[in-house]
């Protein structure tokens, strides 16, 4: 059965459209717990960036008539959406010329950043609600999870391989050649503005000094993830109370540590007391 002719024009003026505005498309990725709301507040501090977090677009990517809306504003789009790290064909296909920020943490303090979050009234932490489901997501780019069962898995295994697969997928997004920055939260914490000089560069932006006082930009607000837009950059972040033991984080270790190795995470990191 021949495509009705309309419906390709159609289809064909809004790949182009998201084409030409996905220029000024920023588009935020990582792992869950690794510091892609601070770095969204950050950059959304900028007066010519405006954008929306992953709760408040609905973990949707943005409508072409918001890119074209902001563009013809002299206004960079900025979307955080860590649950789409899996979705690189279709960022390929409709977002060819964003810019994307990944940002990644040590393991260790993401699982356990993980288990302490708490996602409803019971108790249940992300790991217990959300792990799987961001398997099964990332089983698009990596059919074997659904070798894995996953539904045996204890949760800090579960945590392991969500952060493993997620590196895993940022490897993918380099290979295909996209305009790509890393960044590395404790580089971020420890010293913002070298960290992110480059990325604003990168970008096409020139520097503002609003980027370090996002808690000015964002005081009433609270994102999912319990982040608080009022508190300002803490570099005791860097090192975070650990909760896991000895033998959970060797669990960590055995699923991570090619990956850890890659991005000079070393097996144990500074604890604080």
């Amino acid at each position: 059965m021949r495509k009705n002719p309309i419906s390709r024009m159609i289809r064909r003026f809004y790949r182009k459209t998201y084409w030409f505005t996905s220029r000024k498309f920023i588009l935020i990725l990582g792992c869950q717990r690794s510091g892609t709301t601070l770095l969204y507040m950050m950059l959304t501090s900028h007066s010519s960036i405006t954008g929306r977090n992953e709760d408040e677009a609905f973990y949707r990517f943005p409508p072409v008539r918001v890119l074209a809306m902001n563009m013809f504003r002299s206004k960079y789009t900025c979307y955080k959406l860590p649950t789409k790290a899996g979705a690189l064909p279709h960022i390929v296909k409709i977002f060819p010329n964003a810019k994307i920020l990944w940002i990644i943490r040590h393991p260790y303090a993401v699982v356990s950043s993980m288990r302490s979050l708490v996602m409803n009234e019971r108790g249940d932490n992300w790991l217990k609600i959300s792990a799987r489901d961001e398997l099964k997501r990332l089983s698009r780019l990596f059919p074997e999870i659904n070798n894995l069962n996953i539904h045996e898995k204890d949760e800090i295994t579960l945590g392991a391989l969500v952060w493993k697969y997620k590196i895993l997928a940022m490897e993918l997004f380099k290979r295909e050649k996209l305009n790509l920055s890393i960044i590395k939260y404790e580089d971020l914490l420890e010293n913002p503005k070298a960290t992110l000089l480059p990325v604003m560069n990168k970008i096409g932006l020139s520097w503002s000094d609003e980027l370090l006082v996002h808690n000015l930009h964002h005081a009433d607000k609270k994102y999912c993830g319990n982040n608080f837009g009022s508190l300002p950059i803490d570099k005791s972040r860097k090192s975070p109370h650990l909760y896991l033991n000895e033998e959970e984080k060797k669990i960590i270790d055995q699923v991570c540590q090619g990956q850890m190795k890659t991005y000079a995470y070393n097996i144990n990191i500074p604890r604080d007391n």
